[in-house]
C-alpha cells in the first residue's frame, strides 16, 4: 500500500503550478514524482482544451486523466480518449452575436473539440492564437461554426471586460459565465466548471471526495476549490480564492505544489 493510495491531486496550471516563466521548478516534479510513486492520482485542471496542452512537452506528469475546457470535458492523454464531454447549446449562437453587436471591440473564439473559430477580431486574439499556434477558421456568425461546441472564449479589453460580463449574465442567464484571466471571459454550459469535472473525475478514478485536494489561484478554480476536500491557494491569487483558501501555499514562482504536497504528508 501507498502513501497516498486513494488520493487524487487536481492542480490549475498557469499562477499555480507553472510558474511566471511558464515552468515547473526541479522541487515541484520530485514531489510530484514522490507523490505518484506513493500511489498518488495526480493531474492538471485546465481552461484549456487538450488539443492547447501538450503535457509532455511541459514536463507536467500526469498519472490520470485531466480535466480540460474548464470542465467541459476529461481528456486521457495516454490513450487518447476523451469523456464525460458538455457541449454547449446551440441556443449560444445568440449570446454570442448579440454580444459582439453590443461589444465591437471584443472578439469570440468559439472551440469544438477538434477546431477553433473565431468571429470578430482584436489584439488580444492575436495574441492568443499566436502563443497558442492556432489555425483558426474566420466566420462571421456564430452559426457558421458547425460542430459542436466545447466552450466559447470572449476576448475583452480589460476597460470593458466588466461591463461586458455584466450584460452577458444579465441578458443571457442559464450559462455558466467566468472568467479565467482578466481579459478573457467565457462561456460553459449550465453546470460545467473545474468543480463539476473534478468530481467526475474522482467518479472515474473511484475516488472519494473527502480524498479530494485541488488547487488554483483564478476565478474559474473557485467551484474546484470549494468542492474539494481542502482548496489549496498559492499567495499570488485572486483575493476571491484567498477567501476560501483551506491553505494558503507560496507563491508560483516557489513551488506552490511541492509546498502542497509536504502539507498532504502530514495527512498521510
Amino acid at each position: 500500500m501507498g502513501r497516498f493510495d486513494g488520493v487524487l491531486l487536481l492542480t490549475d496550471l498557469d499562477g499555480t503550478m507553472l510558474d511566471d516563466n511558464k515552468q515547473i521548478g526541479e522541487k515541484t516534479k520530485e514531489a510530484v514524482a514522490w507523490f505518484t510513486a506513493e500511489g498518488g492520482k495526480f493531474s492538471a485542471a485546465t481552461g484549456r482544451l487538450h488539443r492547447f496542452f501538450r503535457p509532455l512537452e511541459q514536463g507536467v506528469p500526469l498519472n490520470c486523466p485531466a480535466v480540460v475546457s474548464n470542465g467541459g470535458y476529461l481528456y486521457d492523454y495516454t490513450t487518447g480518449e476523451h469523456f464525460r464531454m458538455h457541449a454547449v447549446s446551440r441556443d449560444a449562437e445568440l449570446v454570442v452575436d448579440s454580444m459582439l453587436a453590443a461589444f465591437p471591440e471584443a472578439c469570440a473564439e468559439i472551440n469544438s473539440f477538434a477546431t477553433t473559430y473565431v468571429h470578430g477580431w482584436n489584439d488580444i486574439s492575436a495574441r492568443h492564437i499566436s502563443i497558442m499556434k492556432l489555425d483558426p477558421i474566420h466566420i462571421t456568425c456564430a452559426a457558421e461554426a458547425v460542430e459542436d461546441w466545447c466552450k466559447v472564449l470572449f476576448t475583452v479589453p480589460v476597460s470593458s471586460a466588466e461591463a461586458f460580463a455584466a450584460c452577458a449574465r444579465e441578458k443571457f442567464p442559464g450559462y455558466y459565465y467566468t472568467f479565467s484571466t482578466p481579459e478573457y471571459f467565457e462561456l460553459m454550459p449550465p453546470g460545467v466548471n473545474k468543480g463539476s469535472a473534478a468530481l467526475e473525475l474522482c467518479d472515474h478514478l473511484g475516488i472519494s471526495r473527502e480524498h479530494l485536494y485541488c488547487a488554483g489561484d483564478h476565478l474559474n478554480d473557485l467551484d474546484m476549490l470549494k468542492v474539494a476536500a481542502c482548496g489549496y491557494v498559492p499567495e499570488n491569487a485572486r483575493p476571491e480564492a484567498l477567501a476560501i483558501a483551506g491553505h494558503v501555499l507560496p507563491d508560483n514562482n516557489h513551488d506552490t505544489i511541492a509546498a502542497l504536497i509536504e502539507h498532504l504528508a502530514t495527512k498521510y
